[in-house]
């Protein structure tokens, strides 16, 4: 008997131990590809009041042998996850289906690409991210994916202060805007998700502790200058809170949500100046010329060049990555008088590089996500389901004017990875995991 009892118990231990390296193996590697693949210093070094747009720009294909090795391990891991988890039983086969034809179409498109090279590099990107995000969402429960956005970008926040404080730029000048070593307008988006995973996380284990992170989280994003950014958190934290809270809470968050912004309006209509006052609000303290709210920092130019390139390639686009070469960045650099290799919209970034088609499969995935997500809300108000349809929600809202969504990173990741849990999640596996 006491030999049984043994027995159980240290098989309880290897289940834990296993459960453990099963969620924090990923959480290192993802963090760890992500900080070689997008941090730079020198964000960090200009973050004192220096203009960065034009550090959006990237060289196309761009690459370095340790960034190769760490997506082919983290894709490697991915597989590895696969495996481990056979058990895990698909409970929406459409989801999987439809992000796997994005990646498909995308891959293809290296036959209509105008740059087959860089569409070849940067399809193979995109697949070996496929295959860690399928492993990892087939391997992680839903709350897990939540305690692992927090702390990934908590840790990210931190870095970035370090690393300012380090060159004497944080909080140093007037035109100040924090960036760490992202670009502010990323910067703020992880930012974004860090306050949205721990008003989640607060949520979940009904702890105070997680509302300190919070706000602290908004006051970087508001430090970021990012308006676009800064919004989209505060939409995507809302829905958070109508998806979460009971029927009744949930008529009222709206009617909150929406009498707010009817008062907003109703303000900046009757009270004098308040136009101005607004005007500076709208700005979060960016007075350079390109900061000004009614261009939408110069995006409305680029929109209008952007859309005439796509009436040319409607319909396939000019393959996936191939639009922006480095003559074609060099040659739309007279619309603002710096270069930038984005459309500055993840709607307009998908029509140009995989057009009409690829734009359509696109919306094939989030409408297929949001239909079971929402379904599972209905029946067990899942605080990671709930997580992950926020940050489409921060997605669709950002994506008006930014096209970091649609790029490799922090926040592609962890949407694919949420949107395969969603296609896995099955109510009897669901629940708290050791971490």
């Amino acid at each position: 008997m006491n030999v049984a009892m043994i027995a159980a118990e240290h098989g309880h231990s290897d289940s834990t131990v296993f459960q453990r390296l099963k969620f924090w193996v990923p959480a290192i590697a993802v963090a760890a590809t992500l900080i070689i693949s997008d941090f730079r210093y020198r964000y960090a070094e200009e973050a004192a009041g220096v203009d960065t747009e034009a550090d959006l720009v990237e060289i196309v294909g761009e690459t370095t042998k340790l960034r190769q090795l760490a997506l082919l391990g983290l894709g490697g891991l991915g597989v590895l996850l696969v495996v481990a988890t056979q058990h895990r039983v698909a409970q929406s086969r459409f989801i999987i289906f439809a992000i796997g034809a994005v990646v498909a179409y995308a891959t293809t498109s290296v036959l209509w690409s105008e740059s087959p090279g860089t569409t070849a590099r940067r399809a193979l990107i995109l697949i070996l991210v496929f295959l860690a995000t399928f492993g990892i969402g087939r391997a992680w429960q839903t709350i897990q994916l939540v305690k692992a956005v927090f702390y990934i970008s908590c840790l990210f926040a931190l870095l970035g202060i370090a690393a300012e404080l380090r060159f004497g730029t944080f909080m140093a000048k007037a035109e100040y805007r924090f960036a760490g070593m992202l670009h502010p307008n990323v910067q703020a988006l992880n930012c974004g998700m860090l306050a949205l995973s721990a008003c989640a996380l607060a949520r979940e284990t009904a702890r105070v502790r997680y509302l300190g992170p919070m706000a602290a989280a908004f006051g970087l994003i508001l430090l970021t200058g990012s308006r676009g950014g800064t919004l989209a958190c505060l939409f995507s934290v809302v829905v958070f809170l109508i998806l979460t809270a009971p029927p009744r809470r949930r008529f009222f968050f709206g009617v909150a949500a929406c009498a707010m912004v009817a008062l907003l309006m109703l303000y900046i209509a009757v009270r004098p100046g308040a136009n101005r006052s607004f005007d500076n609000l709208s700005r979060l303290g960016r007075q350079e010329a390109g900061a000004d709210p009614s261009t939408l920092t110069g995006r409305i130019p680029i929109w209008f060049e952007i859309v005439e390139h796509i009436q040319e390639k409607p319909l396939l686009g000019y393959g996936y990555g191939a639009f922006w070469s480095p003559k074609r960045v060099h040659n739309l650099s007279y619309i603002l008088d710096w270069q930038f290799s984005n459309a500055h919209s993840i709607y307009l970034e998908t029509l140009v590089n995989l057009g009409a088609v690829g734009f359509a499969l696109l919306l094939m995935v989030i409408v297929a996500v949001f239909k079971r997500g929402v379904g599972i809300l209905r029946v067990s108000r899942d605080t990671g389901v709930a997580f992950t349809l926020s940050l489409f929600a921060m997605g669709a809202l950002n994506g008006l004017v930014e096209a970091i969504f649609v790029n490799v990173g922090f926040q592609m990741l962890i949407l694919l990875i949420g949107s395969f849990q969603i296609a896995y999640y099955d109510p009897s596996e669901s629940g708290l995991q050791p971490c």
